[in-house]
């Protein structure tokens, strides 16, 4: 969060960057202090007042000059203070809340469509509406099967094994390699353990991605070299040998779209980037660590392509969990997505669905 007091922020500094990003989402283009001294909102200030106070949040780093434009756009700083400061102030307009809700009850109205078939047509729906493709993923049922515990054991000077136990008994192991004389690797890894077995000890299977998700921030203050924990643990353990067996192939909805976006079109992020991310999305990719929460909806805007974000929420529905994750540019309308997911997740959790 923002607490450093150099880049705090007094309230109408923060109107008019609230202001500014919502244009900017919406047209794609500049904003200048004369553009938004003739909008309704802040026409209770002058020209040159919202001139000194986005040179203010210019100086700070949440908008910078678009070339040679006298306006400004958010940077990736002005994203994050909107979304953890500044989204849950923004009125989502009834004119689209009522065109894509009124869609969506009449598809959750059918009560002979499994959730399959209900999350298929809403995807391809929301999907459609916001004009960029979605990714939907299905994790297989697990029965009610549950993780009992992680351990590891020294099997050699420098090399360790890693296992997971579940309730019905299986075993799944890997080894991993730290140098005898890297203790602070052994302290991280130890303490990493100690914690997920506190978390995640007799949690349900299709429970364990919400859980991690809870779990990542305590762990990284409980660690020195959280990617090394990450990438032996999380990432290679949990999810590649352990989540990821469980997952279903997963569908790619709208996945044309990403063509017109301006950003793609101005070749500002890369088209054939986009599409690689999309053809081999991973609901527990790497880049799900440094992700912004807000409800739950998970916003990730620091990943391998840069001025690209990733949205994702998970649905549950009896035992089994899906994840809808939406891809673009940063430039996102970010309440409109978390309240659809918002949206879904109150209608799944409300109607009971024949089996599939």
């Amino acid at each position: 969060m923002f607490n450093d007091p150099y880049l705090k922020l007094n309230e109408r500094q923060r109107y008019i960057l609230k202001i500014i990003m919502e244009k900017y989402i919406i047209e794609n283009s500049s904003i200048s202090s004369l553009m938004l001294a003739r909008t309704e909102d802040l026409k209770r200030w002058s020209s040159a007042t919202i001139r000194n106070e986005m040179a203010v949040l210019e100086e700070k780093g949440y908008l910078r000059k678009e070339n040679c434009s006298s306006g400004k756009i958010p940077t990736k700083l002005g994203y994050r203070f909107y979304i953890e400061s500044l989204m849950d102030e923004v009125v989502i307009n009834e004119n689209w809340k009522l065109d894509i809700k009124s869609k969506l009850i009449e598809i959750f109205s059918d009560r002979h469509s499994s959730v399959d078939q209900v999350l298929d047509s809403c995807t391809k729906l929301i999907s459609e509406f916001l004009n960029l493709p979605i990714v939907l993923v299905k994790f297989q049922n697990s029965n009610g099967d549950f993780l009992r515990k992680i351990d590891i054991v020294n099997i050699d000077r420098d090399k360790y094994m890693i296992y997971l136990i579940t309730a019905r008994g299986e075993i799944i192991n890997d080894t991993i390699i730290i140098d005898d004389s890297d203790e602070q690797k052994k302290s991280d890894l130890m303490a990493a353990i100690r914690l997920l077995n506190e978390e995640l000890s007799n949690c349900q299977i299709n429970e364990i991605s919400n859980k991690l998700d809870l779990i990542l921030p305590s762990l990284k203050k409980r660690v020195h070299q959280f990617e090394f924990v990450y990438e032996s643990i999380i990432s290679q353990m949990i999810i590649n040998n352990f989540l990821n067996k469980n997952s279903l192939v997963s569908k790619v909805y709208n996945i044309k779209s990403i063509v017109f976006q301006p950003e793609i079109q101005k070749k500002q992020v890369s088209l054939n980037d986009i599409f690689n991310l999309l053809e081999n999305y991973s609901a527990f990719s790497p880049f799900n660590y440094n992700f912004l929460k807000t409800g739950s909806t998970l916003i990730n805007l620091e990943n391998e392509i840069e001025g690209v974000s990733v949205v994702s929420t998970n649905l549950n529905v009896d035992l089994t969990t899906h994840q809808l994750a939406v891809v673009g540019p940063i430039r996102m309308n970010y309440p409109l997505i978390k309240h659809l997911f918002d949206f879904l997740s109150e209608k799944l959790s409300s109607l009971n669905f024949r089996k599939n």
